[in-house]
């Protein structure tokens, strides 16, 4: 009878000991917090559409008191059709002061005395300008951190106080384009940005009982990466080139990057928003939370291994598939 070498031995103990492991990793981070969800407050940015309405109405579904703030007055009253009462929706601006300090006002009203919030989401965010480096101005990277980065600053800072209360958690959502930046400069420079700080907020409040989670999806088909809005902001780029960049560029460059885009948007984005928002939740509610969540398929098998890849390769790998300028090449 042939033996099985691959199995014979020491290596048996090894995937047993693999196995085990990944058992009880699997057991240690389900724990749930022994909690009473419905006298348990939360508050989350961003929940007009996409991430954060999916998660203002699970945590309502869940039985929290969940503050939820919104940007557009329309997407406010059709948020609370589909939640309970106990829903408190309200607008917010995140690139507002004015506006997080009276989302501020309005929850420390709304609060039971003594009562802090258990956990802030930091959801808001937007693509802002789309295309190549060179196309872009100062202005365009304004106006993306300002929303992605210095609006979660902002609420973050206002709301901490609430948060220390109840020895709580704050949640960033950024992006695995944090962390391997194929998207437009703006928004990767602000999921960038928003990696280094919620490291350093980490570790500043380690030892304050208040911990800090990244949420990282990968590429999914939200409103934020809308085909229709994408190819806008890409021709409005393009429009506002001088003339030397237009020629240089040419009309046909900015087709092909368009294709490229709604070809990497249909074919690898995922359409599940329930995975994110399971993310969200397990943040939240886990006994043992990640530090970091990597969320989605295209996330984990595709946007993971290209970090780990040596820079030369995964440069290749990504250069390979841009398009190149008319220009490029030709003799000046």
């Amino acid at each position: 009878m042939l033996s099985l070498p691959l199995v014979d031995g020491p290596l048996v103990y090894v995937m047993i000991c693999v196995v085990l492991t990944l058992v009880f990793q699997w057991w240690y981070r389900s724990r749930k917090l022994d909690i009473r969800y419905e006298d348990t407050y939360v508050l989350i940015t961003g929940c007009d559409t996409g991430f954060g309405n999916g998660a203002a109405v699970k945590f309502d579904q869940l039985g929290f008191n969940v503050f939820a703030g919104c940007y557009s007055a329309e997407k406010m009253e059709e948020l609370s059709s589909k939640c309970s009462p106990k829903l408190c929706p309200f607008h917010l601006d995140v690139s507002s002061d004015a506006s997080v300090n009276k989302a501020l006002e309005i929850v420390t009203e709304k609060l039971p005395p003594n009562t802090g919030i258990w956990a802030v989401v930091n959801n808001a965010g937007l693509m802002g300008t789309v295309g190549p480096v060179e196309w872009l101005e100062k202005k365009h990277y304004k106006q993306t951190l300002s929303v992605n980065l210095l609006g979660m600053m902002a609420v973050t800072k206002a709301f901490l106080p609430l948060v220390r209360v109840s020895h709580g958690r704050v949640v960033l959502v950024s992006s695995v384009l944090g962390r391997f930046p194929i998207t437009p400069a703006p928004y990767a420079v602000s999921k960038s940005c928003v990696e280094a700080w919620g490291n350093r907020l980490r570790l500043e409040l380690w030892d304050q009982d208040v911990s800090v989670h990244l949420i990282e999806p990968g590429g999914y088909r939200t409103n934020l990466t809308d085909a229709t809005l994408l190819v806008k902001s890409l021709e409005k780029s393009y429009q506002e080139l001088n003339d030397d960049l237009k020629i240089f560029y040419g009309e046909k460059y900015t087709k092909k990057l368009y294709d490229l885009m709604t070809l990497t948007r249909n074919g690898v984005w995922g359409k599940n928003l329930e995975e994110v928002v399971d993310a969200y939740v397990h943040a939240v509610t886990s006994h043992h939370p990640k530090a970091r969540y990597v969320v989605g398929l295209n996330g984990n098998l595709l946007f993971r291994p290209m970090w780990m890849l040596p820079t030369r390769l995964a440069d290749f790998l990504v250069g390979m598939s841009l398009p190149q300028p008319a220009g490029f090449g030709q003799a000046s």
